[in-house]
């Protein structure tokens, strides 16, 4: 058994990789704050406007919509898509928007939730730090950095989406099962696939280990979930039917769209970009595509990723999961977060070991390009700088299914910080 570290053997200083990447980020917002400043002061104006400033018409837009629909809860009005608008989210999202909206200041407090998740995620990972032997004050100067000057964050709170949620229940879920707490790993991945079906893709990461009990565990936590929850109307097949009608809305307004590309870092959305010249019909496109994607995905996963080290296969299933819906807006690559933490654990054990993360720098730059505004990134009148994290999300794809990354054991990543 390896012997535990001394409080003597403490890292004082941020690995280079980690500064490369705290270096960009200042310099990457500064520019995105500067440019915007620029243009406004000249009347020149912007397709999207930087996060960071208040838009009018833009905050909290994903939220107050549904005040009108959810007041008539309890009655067919709610069922009526032509009185007060679609609902275009899973069915166990209905409760935790009628929560929400159901309590005096509804506004406030899902704020007030929304930050209180985000810094306990963080203080985690500022813990997460000091367990590797990161001094105190570079743990809390570099996770609290990566907070403050987080792109998706931002946007998520000028927006007001429930993504946070499924940021939340995912990140505890791939978390535990990389410091190989199974069990409740299953428990929250369910959790989070039944708000939002994407998370699914991390049950990938049960198979390869034979932990086929917490896999069939996250199968039965959705299903379980999500049939509980679907008893928001008279049946649940009426229920069903409503919510299979907001679905194919969705797919028919968003993934059929393209007004919000500037927005949209999946890889669908970069073929629309290619493809807009042509304009095609991507409503009748986005279900082949999803076919496609899946088969692509399942055939990646058996016959590459599934050989690969655990690092690999969440940093490759964290992309995919951001990436392969036909929309997605850039408040989910919050759900990078928990890769990026674990990448951040292997910079700090590469710098006490002579183990070598490969990449690891190339990581972090690519990194700083995601979780970064870039609203400079314009062409003819249109916001490009979705597709540029597209771009990075493949390059990063490409290079975690390449190259291995040295395989940590569980007691490694949860050592304790006394000796």
């Amino acid at each position: 058994m390896q012997r535990p570290f001394t409080q003597q053997e403490k890292v004082a200083e941020i690995p280079f990789a980690l500064k490369v990447f705290l270096l960009m980020s200042v310099g990457l917002t500064a520019l995105s704050f500067i440019y915007t400043v620029i243009c406004r002061r000249m009347n020149l104006g912007l397709p999207y406007s930087f996060a960071y400033y208040y838009v009018p018409g833009s905050m909290f837009s994903d939220f107050l919509p549904f005040l009108d629909k959810f007041r008539a809860w309890g009655t067919p009005a709610f069922f009526d898509n032509t009185i007060h608008g679609y609902f275009m989210y899973p069915a166990p999202l209905v409760h935790v928007f009628r929560f929400f909206l159901g309590i005096p200041h509804q506004r406030t407090y899902f704020i007030l939730t929304l930050l209180t998740v985000s810094v306990s995620l963080t203080l985690a990972f500022m813990q997460a730090l000091r367990k590797q032997r990161l001094a105190t004050m570079p743990s809390v100067l570099f996770a609290g950095s990566a907070a403050l000057l987080s792109y998706p964050l931002i946007f998520e709170i000028q927006r007001c989406n429930i993504e946070f949620l499924v940021w939340f229940t995912s990140a505890i879920g791939v978390w535990c099962f990389f410091t190989g707490r199974t069990t409740p790993s299953a428990v929250f991945i369910g959790l989070a696939a039944s708000l939002k079906l994407y998370p699914f893709i991390f049950l990938g990461l049960f198979l390869p280990r034979r932990k086929y009990g917490g896999f069939l565990l996250g199968i039965a936590i959705i299903v379980a979930v999500t049939l509980s929850l679907y008893g928001i109307g008279p049946t649940i097949a009426a229920a069903a039917r409503w919510n299979g009608e907001q679905m194919v809305a969705f797919s028919k307004y968003y993934a059929g769209g393209v007004m919000d590309l500037g927005y949209d870092h999946s890889f669908f959305g970069l073929v629309k970009v290619v493809t807009l010249h042509w304009h095609p019909n991507y409503f009748a496109w986005a279900r082949p595509y999803t076919i496609a994607v899946a088969v692509l995905c399942v055939a990646l996963y058996f016959l590459r990723m599934w050989r690969l080290p655990l690092p690999n296969q969440i940093l490759a299933l964290s992309i995919l999961s951001v990436t392969i819906a036909p929309v997605s807006y850039d408040y989910t690559l919050l759900n990078l977060y928990p890769a990026f933490a674990m990448l951040t654990v292997l910079a700090l054990q590469e710098q006490r070991r002579a183990s070598r993360v490969p990449h690891l720098t190339a990581y972090m730059v690519l990194f700083a390009l995601l979780f970064t505004p870039q609203s400079y990134i314009v062409f003819h009148a249109v916001r490009h700088g979705a597709q540029l994290r597209t771009i990075c999300l493949i390059a990063m794809l490409v290079l975690a299914l390449a190259t291995p990354m040295p395989e940590l054991q569980p007691r490694d990543a949860a050592v304790e910080s006394n000796p």
